[in-house]
């Protein structure tokens, strides 16, 4: 693919680069945070447990799906990964989980820009 030096400056260029469907190639090389981290940036904003997020529990706040949509939308986790991570019964309902947080209102999209800039800056 190229040095390290060329990966490492590509990554820094992709930094302030939101992520394009149209070029889903760049998203592995863009330097991201893992799901674990995702997962516990966003439980300690809600002031809830990671461990609350298991396969068959529903969460009636937004935390999970805020989380999912953090790791699929803005970090480029497959939705399969997504949905193991955060303990969903698949990839559909991830997506049912980005939509909850696409309608969610301006304040939750705030949350989620804040998070997504926390969490890029680590």
């Amino acid at each position: 693919m190229g040095s390290a030096e060329f990966v490492a400056r590509i990554q820094e260029r992709l930094k302030s680069r939101p992520a394009d469907e149209a070029l889903p190639e760049l998203e592995k090389l863009r330097e991201r945070p893992s799901l674990e981290r995702i997962a516990t940036a966003v439980a300690g904003h809600f002031d809830r447990d990671v461990a609350s997020w298991s396969a068959g529990t529903r969460s009636d706040d937004a935390s999970r799906a805020v989380a999912a949509y953090l790791a699929g939308r803005r970090f480029g986790y497959r939705a399969a990964e997504v949905a193991a991570w955060l303990g969903y019964s698949g990839h559909g309902s991830v997506r049912n989980a980005l939509a909850r947080v696409e309608s969610g209102g301006k304040d939750l999209l705030d949350v989620v820009e804040k998070l997504a800039s926390d969490l890029a800056s680590d």
